[in-house]
């Protein structure tokens, strides 16, 4: 596999507004009671260390729509490569409801006439490799390859790719090769996280404080023995069930077919978080 490239970085704390000299800064309760409560820019400001801290890990619009033009380019590419009857299925951390500010988008190409991961040890995973081979070798200018994980042992080979939105924005893509996986379709455990955050706003903010947490600390790499993101994910939201926060009424002997989708299906829009839940 090729080496891997730099990983771009998280954009820098924006400055703050220096004093004048030989005056003191005022005190949080001054601000409060200086207006800043007012519409605008002091809304923000008027929040808390926490709500401030959890607000910041959301991605913003211009994520979502760079996510959106990523996924109709990387759609473009594989009708062109591979015919009209080839679609991109997203799932991942985006599909959930989430992802945070420089999350990576996870799609699968369904390529007419090539299989899915299998559940054998001795499945060969030649064709994803070579599908991956063609799309990379049709690539626009907007696309650059960061990573190629297409060995031989690997049970589900990928291409990590950059894509840079017209707005400058750039978008981390990990491809892969076929919608389903031991005939479930892949992302029906996303949508499913979803039902669950869609009744119980106030998860959302938690389950993104501790999946960055877990990034931060380098606890998401399940090469390594670590949870990946959506074992955190879920294991957040057991915690939660298990304290009544949310309610698995949702998801309790619901049938998996519900939870397929077809080739019409785009990216869902942003979920809204509420505050957090109350320490026990």
């Amino acid at each position: 596999a090729a080496p891997s490239a730099p990983r771009d970085e998280a954009p820098p704390a924006p400055l703050r507004k220096q004093q004048p000299k030989g005056s003191k800064p005022p005190r949080p309760s001054q601000r409060r009671r200086s207006g800043a409560t007012s519409a605008g820019g002091d809304q923000e400001e008027a929040l808390s260390p926490l709500a401030h801290a959890l607000a910041q890990l959301a991605p913003d619009a211009e994520f979502d729509a760079a996510a959106r033009e990523a996924l109709e380019a990387i759609s473009a590419v594989a009708q062109r490569t591979f015919g009209d009857e080839a679609w991109v299925l997203p799932f991942g951390s985006v599909v959930q409801g989430v992802h945070l500010q420089h999350s990576d988008l996870d799609l699968c190409v369904h390529v007419p006439g090539v299989g899915g991961p299998h559940p054998s040890r001795h499945f060969d995973n030649g064709q994803q490799v070579a599908a991956l081979r063609k799309i990379m070798n049709n690539l626009t200018q907007d696309f650059e390859v960061v990573e190629t994980r297409l060995f031989r042992t690997i049970k589900v080979p990928i291409i990590l790719l950059r894509y840079g939105s017209w707005t400058g924005r750039v978008i981390e893509l990990d491809i892969s090769i076929g919608i389903q996986c031991d005939g479930v379709q892949k992302g029906s455990v996303d949508r499913l996280v979803r039902r669950l955050l869609n009744g119980a706003p106030a998860a959302l903010p938690l389950v993104r404080l501790v999946k960055q947490w877990a990034k931060v600390e380098g606890l998401t790499e399940a090469f390594a023995g670590f949870l990946n993101s959506l074992g955190w994910t879920l294991l957040v939201l057991f915690w939660l069930i298990r304290r009544g926060d949310v309610r698995a009424d949702a998801v309790c002997g619901l049938d998996v077919n519900v939870l397929r989708v077809d080739r019409s299906h785009s990216l869902p829009p942003p979920l809204r978080g509420g505050p957090a839940p109350a320490p026990p």
